[in-house]
């Protein structure tokens, strides 16, 4: 009798969670793309925000109910469950998701170090792949004459490694960055409270906005230059 009952209860709560999860996610990405249009959009900021904090707890709610339903071995050996598949998405994922999306950091730094992350910045590399024409392909904020690409711009750039080395120390924070999520995973292995990594990854993806930030003013300081 009480079995019955716990499945009637857990019918009753948990079967929507997919759903949900679903509606909540596709939400969010409607939202992200409103903001890449206009990252500085106040409102915009704010209604990202909200479909991320709903979006993060249905879809932790529909993980919970479907591992629960389906045995351990078989979500861990990667099976075609296709309804927890459609929840956490085909892809592979990004290591330090947590401390990208802690909601001490501004929207507007949390979506640029997202793409960041997964190179999908609209880099001068990335529009050649799209066949987007692009006139000079070289870094514009230093004189090395490399091309630019996310790994040069947030790493190898002089300019860039004056800013994060300057950052680093403020921090106490000692690693090679060899890519940009490297110093989020530096972070995430502090032995530090939960706040103050959040504050740290906050600062690092502040910079991480910055840089991205100061690179369009340039790019557009030239735009005009050549215009006049």
């Amino acid at each position: 009798m009480l079995k019955k009952e716990l499945k009637s209860l857990n019918r009753q709560y948990f079967r929507n969670n997919e759903r949900e999860a679903n509606e909540d996610r596709a939400a969010l990405k409607h939202a992200q793309s409103l903001l890449q249009t206009d990252p500085l959009n106040s409102e915009w900021q704010l209604i990202e925000k909200e479909k991320y904090q709903k979006f993060r707890h249905s879809s932790y709610l529909a993980e919970m109910y479907l591992q629960q339903k389906n045995k351990a071995t078989w979500i861990k050996l990667g099976d075609e469950n296709t309804s927890y598949n459609a929840i956490i998405g085909s892809q592979n994922r990004l290591e330090n998701t947590n401390l990208i999306w802690n909601e001490i950091a501004q929207p507007k730094h949390r979506f640029i170090t997202w793409l960041a992350v997964q190179e999908r910045l609209l880099t001068k590399e990335r529009s050649q792949k799209l066949d987007i024409h692009v006139e000079d392909s070289s870094c514009c904020l230093c004189d090395a004459q490399e091309n630019e690409t996310v790994q040069h711009l947030f790493v190898d750039c002089t300019r860039t490694q004056d800013i994060r080395k300057g950052l680093l120390n403020w921090l106490g924070l000692h690693v090679q960055v060899g890519e940009v999520q490297q110093g989020l995973e530096e972070i995430n292995r502090k032995h530090w409270k939960r706040f103050k990594k959040e504050v740290a990854a906050a600062l690092w993806e502040a910079m991480i906005y910055h840089i991205w930030r100061g690179r369009n003013r340039k790019l557009f300081e030239e735009l005009i230059e050549k215009q006049s």
